[in-house]
């Protein structure tokens, strides 16, 4: 075949990747307010493999460039990890919609939030160490904070242990998305936006899950912003790996 395809070939397949991931999402999110739960759960899954994918695809790509063992390649492999974190959390909160899957796991959403609370943590793991700036992405974050406690506390209807949880993961959003925004300020170039980006989707549309899930009413129109909003996230999240 030669260099060139080759070269293209690397260069198509995680944007392959990335539309049949995305239309993986929307279709997910038709069939899971059209009440198709199996169907959701198993789109879920596949559009949540898809930006996974996507981060392998640029981390494989950056590793063969600046060598497996450099400071990018580590990073790059921690926000793939985050993705697969994420991946795993997707899966638990679909498969909870199931009812004999739900009957033999009751506690699949609790083991999803925990598995994205870990995803954040290894994004924190890249960000923090790359801000330029560490008072301004305090700042930043305080500000996500902040907005997000005032927009859900006076609604949220959970007390207690779960409600500091809760509490806990939001205040983590908020710190990937403050360190993420912040990042911008070294320079708009296209991966530092991208995590911009990513990290600001996530914030909204984990504060959108928490008025829906919790905010004691539900509005199919916030579940599908909150859907979308958090799949663009995840997967500008993984192209930021790209070169």
């Amino acid at each position: 075949m030669g260099a060139f395809p080759a070269c293209m070939m690397q260069a198509w397949l995680p944007i392959a990747l990335a539309v049949a991931g995305v239309a993986c999402q929307i279709a997910f999110v038709h069939a899971d307010l059209g009440g198709r739960k199996t169907l959701a759960a198993v789109l879920k899954s596949l559009a949540s493999l898809a930006f996974v994918l996507v981060g392998v695809c640029g981390l494989s790509m950056a590793s063969l460039a600046s060598g497996i063992f450099s400071a990018a390649a580590n990073a790059g492999a921690l926000v793939v990890l985050g993705l697969a974190l994420g991946a795993v959390g997707d899966v638990c909160h679909a498969l909870r919609f199931l009812p004999k899957v739900a009957r033999k796991a009751p506690h699949l959403f609790a083991v999803g939030a925990a598995s994205f609370l870990l995803g954040h943590m290894a994004y924190l793991c890249v960000l923090v160490p790359a801000c330029v700036s560490p008072t301004w992405g305090l700042i930043a974050s305080a500000a996500f904070a902040a907005t997000a406690f005032a927009v859900l506390l006076p609604r949220v209807k959970i007390d207690g242990v779960r409600r500091l949880g809760g509490g806990a993961y939001l205040l983590t959003v908020s710190l990937v998305a403050g360190f993420a925004c912040s990042g911008v300020e070294a320079g708009p170039v296209a991966w530092r936006v991208a995590l911009a980006a990513g990290g600001a989707l996530f914030w909204l549309s984990d504060t959108l899950l928490g008025l829906n899930t919790f905010g004691g009413s539900f509005s199919p129109r916030r579940r599908a912003v909150s859907l979308l909003t958090y799949y663009a996230a995840q997967m500008l999240i993984a192209m930021s790996l790209l070169p």
